[in-house]
């Protein structure tokens, strides 16, 4: 994935030069399984949790004409995720590196339809308790579909439901699946 990756974004900036662009995002996500959670001190109320695949996330891209007339869009990002929980008893985080091909459908200049490829590498679960040993996931594949509003100015809201699946030697497989909101904008 990572060689299609880098493919894809060597094409962006040098064969469809005139009708890419390139953007910047953040973005949010829920869902997953729930890795871990605080309690209160009394331990009656959960208050705060991490869970596989969620948290923030930052990130770059670009993307490219591939049809004027069908008004599809080839879309590459590249980011950071993290979802970290802090506690008196210590600290934990999620972590992972997102990458993601979507196609996208253009409906009106403004409304934006898309389906894809995700990829997730170096994904952890760390511990600041030296008596826990952080777990590594194997590389995750999985698929997104999306829909996004554009507004002439680079600006674009959107929510990403996403499925993918981690593994690991040391721990049940994790599903990641779940909702992402984000925002993007689109350098022209």
């Amino acid at each position: 994935m990572n060689k299609i990756f880098y493919f894809v974004l060597l094409n962006l900036s040098i064969n469809t030069a005139s009708a890419a662009n390139f953007f910047v995002y953040s973005q949010f996500s829920g869902g997953g399984d729930t890795l871990a959670y605080a309690v209160d001190s009394d331990g009656s109320r959960e208050y705060d949790q991490i869970n596989a695949g969620g948290g923030l996330e930052f990130g770059f891209g670009g993307q490219a004409e591939l049809s004027r007339a069908y008004g599809l869009h080839l879309r590459a990002s590249f980011g950071f995720n993290e979802d970290e929980l802090e506690t008196e008893s210590g600290d934990t985080s999620f972590k992972s590196t997102p990458i993601e091909l979507m196609l996208l459908k253009d409906i009106n200049d403004r409304h934006w339809l898309g389906v894809g490829l995700l990829s997730e590498r170096e994904s952890e679960w760390n511990f600041s308790d030296r008596n826990l040993t952080d777990i590594k996931f194997d590389d995750a594949n999985g698929f997104a579909l999306q829909y996004s509003y554009r507004w002439d100015f680079g600006l674009e809201l959107g929510s990403k439901l996403r499925f993918i699946e981690y593994k690991s030697r040391d721990l049940r497989d994790l599903s990641g699946d779940g909702l992402s909101l984000y925002m993007s904008y689109h350098i022209e």
